[in-house]
Parts: structure tokens; sequence; C-alpha cells
């Protein structure tokens, strides 16, 4: 029930333990375009270099991308070149000679076209590796360096451009051709609106978030300030880049990753070490991923999380939930609710625990006592009619605790029935035995074994329902229902419980089959007034706790 409430905010959980997992969750390891930003690629500025103009930079950057492109730079650098008024489908319509397809260890993709009798290479890629291919003056160095730092520190993501006009070969790797450098490509995806929120709410509950990005360090950076991930003076030690991280053996590695927010320009087959890092250090890891490439690494984290909407098949395979949606703030919703669910599998646990108290001992303490048979297997079976719905059903819908996202992460290894929880199930469990067994006890002296038997039952299936609103919150009054939305379910399942007790207890023949006898409404009132006793007292306990927490003691 608690992953099909999940899939309608857009998380599919594809193996059920994770949405236990989710809870305990310590570090999320995301990607930063589509999950953190909008993954709306508009053009922020285009800056020729090397004495090529405006119209020649866009050319070829349109040569350098794909006829029908998926990738929404591509899409913005076509959409800007025809709102320029520039000839792109006659740009498209010569042969294609060649293609080098980007590749992610390279970040660079280039074609080959037939002009006027000549090969053109038209290229595209990380200003670091277009650089490296292209023979450039110490000036030119310096001002397309400059320009590429300024666009980045923007917080936008930069495409190198560069051409070759006269090929004479066609090499095989992009990397042995020499270029000429056209200009630079700055991108611009913002934010989305409501991550900042999302960052904040991550981090009250404890949980880090570290960006595992292809971009370059400045905008990878930039866009963990805008979110409100770290701040901009941060020292080097809390982001290393994909170069560093082929560098470090795993013991640099694990001394720096306690204090990294940001992996820059990382290769898919490098998010696997980082993965392994995290978890070698104690970390329960979720990764975000969308490639082929990432499927090992979603397969390996303590959650794999894939992309929906962009992810391959072969990651969302692998992956343990899939995100419908590619939001980053529908994997904090996510997580919310795996430690509601968990919450509230306690509380069921807890109420199980505590109602099965005052039904043994009482089993155990009517013959002990050479009392009447107190619980015949008709009563039994009734009361677990009562039970397992309220456990399964009731305790399921809990909304969350208020504090639930301020908490630091459970402990993986922790036991759902812990030491407190099991103490006070005891304690209650007494409580309530002792009310409802001592009025079995008092009403048997007076009518008889039959009508001390039904006041008795009477007693225990109303504690039954009052218990279920003490133990909903650790902390909120059972009376305090100003932060919930109105929920038919359980009033539904409890009117349906009280309305059948009345009745079986009220006509003659269903109480002759109950083996119990009808009730008055004064006997009504005083096993509500017994439950009543039996369960809110546990209510002052909450009020003094509350008390004590506002006093911050």
């Amino acid at each position: 029930m608690g992953a099909w409430r999940i899939a309608r905010r857009n998380a599919l959980i594809r193996r059920i333990p994770s949405v236990e997992t989710l809870g305990a969750v310590t570090v999320l390891c995301v990607d930063k375009t589509g999950t953190l930003t909008q993954n709306r690629m508009g053009i922020r500025e285009l800056v020729p270099l090397c004495g090529e103009s405006y119209s020649e930079l866009l050319e070829t950057s349109v040569m350098a991308s794909e006829t029908n492109p998926y990738d929404p730079m591509e899409i913005a650098l076509i959409n800007q070149a025809e709102s320029d008024d520039i000839d792109v489908a006659m740009l498209q319509k010569r042969e294609l000679l060649y293609e080098y397809p980007f590749s992610s260890e390279a970040r660079m993709m280039g074609h080959i076209w037939s002009a006027g009798g000549e090969k053109v290479l038209a290229a595209k890629g990380s200003p670091e590796n277009i650089f490296k291919l292209c023979n450039l003056s110490e000036d030119e160095r310096t001002e397309a360096e400059a320009q590429q730092e300024r666009l980045a520190d923007m917080g936008c993501r930069v495409l190198a451009v560069a051409v070759n006009n006269s090929l004479e070969d066609i090499p095989s790797e992009l990397t042995a051709c020499s270029l000429k450098l056209v200009g630079l490509a700055a991108f611009i995806d913002p934010p989305r609106e409501a991550v900042p929120s999302a960052v904040a709410a991550c981090r009250s509950a404890g949980i880090r978030i570290a960006i595992v990005t292809g971009d370059n360090s400045v905008t990878a950076h930039r866009i963990a300030h805008e979110i409100g991930l770290g701040t901009a003076g941060e020292d080097e030690h809390q982001i290393i880049t994909g170069d560093e991280l082929e560098s470090m053996d795993n013991k640099e590695l694990a001394d720096r990753i306690r204090h990294v927010t940001i992996f820059s320009r990382i290769l898919p087959r490098e998010k696997m070490r980082i993965i392994k890092a995290f978890k070698a250090a104690g970390e329960v890891v979720a990764m975000t991923g969308d490639g082929v490439n990432d499927a090992p690494a979603l397969k390996y984290a303590d959650i794999g999380i894939a992309m929906g909407e962009r992810g391959t098949q072969v990651a969302r395979e692998a992956a343990d939930m899939v995100l419908l949606n590619d939001n980053f703030t529908t994997i904090v919703d996510t997580v919310r609710d795996g430690r509601r669910i968990y919450d509230n599998i306690c509380k069921a646990m807890e109420y199980i625990i505590v109602i099965h108290i005052p039904i043994a001992l009482s089993a155990l303490a009517a013959p002990l006592l050479g009392l009447p048979t107190l619980l015949l297997p008709i009563h039994v079976a009734l009361l677990e009619m009562i039970i397992d719905p309220t456990c399964s059903i009731v305790f399921e819908r809990q909304p969350a605790e208020p504090d639930i996202m301020k908490r630091p992460p459970r402990p993986v290894d922790s036991s759902i029935i812990t030491k407190d929880i099991f103490l006070k199930a005891l304690l209650q469990g007494l409580v309530i035995f002792a009310a409802v067994f001592g009025a079995f006890c008092f009403t048997l002296q007076d009518e008889g074994p039959e009508h001390a038997r039904t006041f008795f039952l009477a007693s225990l299936v109303l504690s039954n329902l009052f218990l279920v609103y003490v133990n909903r919150s650790d902390t909120r009054s059972a009376f305090d229902g100003r932060r919930d939305k109105f929920d038919p379910v359980p009033w539904a399942i409890n009117l349906a419980i009280l309305a059948g007790l009345i009745i079986v207890s009220s006509i003659p023949a269903l109480a002759s089959m109950a083996k119990v006898k009808p009730l008055s409404l004064a006997d009504f009132g005083a096993t509500a007034a017994i439950a009543a006793c039996a369960t809110f007292w546990w209510e002052i306990i909450k009020f003094f706790k509350r008390k004590f927490a506002a006093n911050g003691q």
C-alpha cells in the first residue's frame, strides 16, 4: 500500500524492500541536469573567437549537431539559428561523409560534410578537450579560457565550437584532427523552483547531497550555490574532478569523500567507485542515473534511482526505483514517505503487542484463578477481525510525524521493535489488562459470567479503538487533528467495529451465537469510561514530553 501511494507521487518502486531502505538513506548522489535543473536549455550567450563572426559560429554549431536532435542544447542551437535567418535545412542537406559520435570519455563530437568539393569538419564539445585540438596562440588561448571562466561563473554550461574547412583525410578518431576555434556557446539551465527547499529539507533530515555531474567544477559549484548546497567560498577539498579521482588511491578517496559535495567531469564508469567509497565509509547511498553505463552503479547503490523520462531501459531495469518525472523534489518526497511508512510499521507492531497482552493474560488468568472461561474461540476470531484491519489499514494511512524530516537517518540495521517501543507496549498492555480484567472480575460478582464476559469484550474493543488515536503519534495529542486532512477510511473502520459491537451485543439471537449478553446504555457508558481510563492516561505522558521538548530539555 505504501509503494502504491509513492507511485502516485511519480516514483515507481520496483523492489518493495526499498521502501524501508529509503528511511535510512544518508547520502543522495544526484546528477545536475534535469534532476536539480529544469532540463530546458536556453542559449545565454554566443561568443565568437579567433576572428570568427557570430553567423560563422552559429552555422558551425548547426553542422556539428544532429539533423534530428534530441539533446536540449542542440535543439536550442538550431532554434537560435532559425530565428537568426540561417538556412538550417540547406546546411543539413549536404552530404554527410563521416560522423564522430559523442562519447562520455572524449566529451565531444563532430560531423564531416561535403561542401563545394571540400571536406568540412564541424566539432563541438567540452572546451578543455576542444582547445587541445586547436592551434591557439598564447593570446587566443588566454582569451578563450577567460571567456570560458566568465560564462561558467554565470552558471552556464559551455561548449566550444571548432571547424576545419579543408580537411584532406578522414582520421578514424576526432582527437587526431586539427581544428580552428570558432567560439563558445553558453547555455543556461536554471534550477527547479522547489529544489532549494528540498535541499534544505534533506539537510535538516541529516542527508548529504553530492552532485555527480559531467559539467566542469565552476558551473557545478555555481548551481550548488544557487540551490543552497554550500557557499560560494568553499575550499578545493569540497570538489573532486574526474581527473583527480582517477589519480587517487582508495585511501585518499576515503579521506576526502567525507567532505565532498561536488564531483565534476565524472565519467559513468567512475560513478561506481564513488558509490563504493561512500558505502565503505558506512553511508547508505541513493544514486540517480539514466544511461546504460550507469546501470552497474545503480545496481550497487543501496537505492538505485533511474530517470523515467530520459533514462534508458537498461538503467530502469537495474534501478530499485524509477523517477517518473525526473525531479529531485520527488526523491525527497519519497524519502519522507519511506520514513513515514517505516514509522507506521513500527506503530502497527507496537499496537499488535499492546492489544495482545490483555488478550493473552486474560485467557491465562481466568482459569488460573478458577474463574469462568473468559475467551472462547469465537471471541478470539472476532477480536482478530478487529485487530487485522486496524494495524494494516488504519496505521498505514497515518500521516507523517511533524518532525519526520528533522530526525537523522535511522541506522540501517536498527530493529523495528526497539527497547523503548517494547517497554511502552508492555506498560500500555498491562494497564489495559488490569482495567478490563478488573472490570470482568467486578461485574462477575453481580451479573453472572455471560454479562461479565460481554462487559470485558466491550471494554477491550473500545480500548482497541481508543489506542489507535493515542498511539498514532508519539508526540502529538490524540485530540489534535488540526494538521490532518480528514481521512474517511479509519473513521469508517472504527464506526463499523463500534456498530458491530453494538449489534452483536444488542440483538438476542446474535448475542446467543457469540455467547454474550445484551448490554444496557449505562453498561456501554461504563465500558467507554473504563477503556478511556485504560488508554488515554498515556496522553499525560505525551503532554510532559512535549513540555520538556519545548523547554529544550
